[in-house]
């Protein structure tokens, strides 16, 4: 296929992500994504996650795989 293969744990996120291919692949709400990252509800779920870390979105990539793997813990 193209591009990375989708992300089915927090560890394996990566950059080039997007926040749609994480919330699909693991299962999480794109709501519920967005709001433990404190995320804009009209946030564009295609943006690649890199690019929301260098826009000051969010702090670092890191910052994603906590919250994932706190909702997916719920």
């Amino acid at each position: 296929g193209s591009g990375p293969a989708a992300p089915t744990s927090a560890v394996e996120i990566k950059g080039r992500h997007t926040l749609q291919q994480i919330a699909d692949s693991t299962g999480i709400s794109l709501d519920d994504l967005l709001a433990a990252l404190a995320l804009p509800a009209d946030t564009d779920p295609n943006v690649e996650v890199r690019s929301l870390v260098e826009g000051g979105a969010i702090a670092e990539v890191e910052t994603i795989r906590t919250a994932v793997t706190a909702l997916m813990e719920k």
